[in-house]
This record gives structure tokens, C-alpha cells and sequence, in this order.
């Protein structure tokens, strides 16, 4: 598949969804170092699907998984990005290296475009257990906490982009 990804990464407005190339590549190989070094500098496309809207969910300050905040119920839906849990209990926050990998997944998932750097402090901050790339495919890849606070450490000290474009 390769369709441009419209107003989505303003600063890269030709993005076709495409894999970063040296990411890719260091997927393929299941070379934890070279997904190490390139990740942070990389797009990378988190989903957002639409979840059905509780009419009794009253959505507490705490909660801020759903983009949105139709109280209305009947067929209506929020906006949120999928959590992935193992048969532990071990949450793990889902992202793509390539369109194609995220509508191999959920074709209904809508791609964000978001920097690698970025991704791993999310990650981070909602204190998810992992970071699972290409869940389904071509190259399944997960990225531990103690990897994904090293990334960030490493992120912040070489003062890697962090802003909303990638």
C-alpha cells in the first residue's frame, strides 16, 4: 500500500507510509543495536481506532485514552490508541514501521505519524510494559522498559527531536 498520509506530518508532506529504510532493515535482521541506534530518529505510525462509547462510561480526570467525549451512547465511538496485553497481564503499547504493517493489523486503524523519540517517552509516561513494533509483521519486534529508558536517556542527552512533526 502506498498512499500519502495527508496533513498528517506536515513536515514531511510527501509520507507515503513507508518504512524508515535502515529501521526496516535493522528489523528484518532482529539486530537489537541497530533498533536501538535508529528508532528514536525514525516515523513511526501509532493506531487509533475507534472504541464503542459506553452511555453509563462516565470518563473520569484520570482518563485520558479517549480522544473523544461523546457521552451520547447509541453508535457513537471514541478515538483511542490499542493496548496490547499478553496472557501475563503485561501491557504493550502497538506501533509500525510502515502503513502496510499497521493495515495488515487493523485495516480500520488510523495512522499517526510520531517520532520514534517520542513514542518511547509515551511509552514511558503511560507506563506501559513494552513497545511492540509490527505486531503483525513482517518483522515482530519488542522493546523491554529498561531498553526503552535507556533509548530515552540517550534521546534526551543527544538532544533528539522531540516535537510534534516528525
Amino acid at each position: 500500500m502506498n498512499h500519502l498520509l495527508p496533513g498528517m506530518t506536515p513536515s514531511a508532506p510527501d509520507d507515503r507510509g513507508d518504512p524508515d529504510p535502515e529501521l526496516a532493515a535493522a528489523l528484518a535482521a532482529d539486530d537489537r543495536v541497530a533498533v536501538h541506534a535508529r528508532l528514536p530518529h525514525a516515523r513511526l505510525l501509532v493506531p487509533v481506532v475507534a472504541m464503542p462509547h459506553d452511555a453509563g462510561d462516565n470518563h473520569g480526570a484520570g482518563d485520558n485514552h479517549g480522544a473523544g467525549d461523546n457521552h451520547g451512547g447509541g453508535g457513537e465511538a471514541d478515538m483511542a490508541v490499542p493496548t496490547l496485553v499478553n496472557a501475563a497481564g503485561r501491557r504493550g503499547l502497538p506501533v509500525f514501521s510502515a502503513l502496510a504493517a499497521l493495515t495488515d493489523w487493523r485495516p480500520d486503524a488510523r495512522p499517526v505519524p510520531v517520532a520514534g523519540a517520542r513514542v518511547i517517552a509515551a511509552a514511558l509516561e503511560e507506563r506501559y510494559d513494552g513497545l511492540v513494533i509490527d505486531v503483525a509483521g513482517p518483522a515482530p519486534f519488542v522493546l523491554e522498559p529498561a531498553e526503552l529508558r535507556l533509548l530515552a536517556g540517550l534521546t534526551h542527552k543527544s538532544g533528539t527531536e522531540t516535537g510534534p512533526d516528525c
